[in-house]
């Protein structure tokens, strides 16, 4: 009697920057000439992207309420906590937390060299308070908001390269 060798393999399809629509359509007609199972996984997993995708906008557009929370965010997409949660890790390779602060910090920068008293840019941002701005700063950044103001100053006027 011959044994069956039962042979695995995964399929990383990278959306990144692409629409996700148009992926799906594509998969959905050429289905035929793909394997049941792989075409259900591709299509399932492109949803997943474009419903990301979509979350991460919409934390874009409400990064800088220091009240927006990880339901707030999965329900937007229609999806329980902890399917988002588990996704958004998978998907993005980051969670949930560290992507708002990565958006916030980005948004400090841009506020930091414009100008504005440190405190008035973490509440800004969306931070709760300037305490927790300064540590999150400086774990993203490697500087706190003060030194990276600095340096920025001394960037844009061509004293450091």
């Amino acid at each position: 009697m011959k044994r069956r060798k039962k042979v695995t393999f995964s399929i990383t399809v990278c959306l990144e920057g692409s629409n996700g629509t148009r992926v799906a359509a594509y998969f959905k007609r050429h289905r035929g000439e793909l394997s049941r199972p792989i075409a259900q996984v591709i299509l399932a997993r492109t949803n997943q992207f474009t419903r990301i995708q979509e979350a991460v906008r919409f934390m874009q557009e409400h990064c800088h309420r220091d009240n927006l929370r990880e339901k707030e965010v999965a329900s937007h997409v229609g999806w329980d906590t902890q399917t988002f949660s588990t996704l958004f890790r998978r998907l993005l390779g980051r969670t949930y937390i560290a992507r708002l602060t990565q958006m916030r910090v980005l948004a400090a920068k841009e506020l930091l060299r414009n100008s504005g008293l440190v405190q008035e840019v973490a509440l800004q941002v969306g931070f709760k308070s300037s305490h927790a701005f300064f540590g999150a700063f400086k774990r993203t950044t490697g500087l706190n908001p003060c030194a990276f103001r600095i340096h920025a100053d001394e960037w844009r006027n061509g004293h450091r390269r």
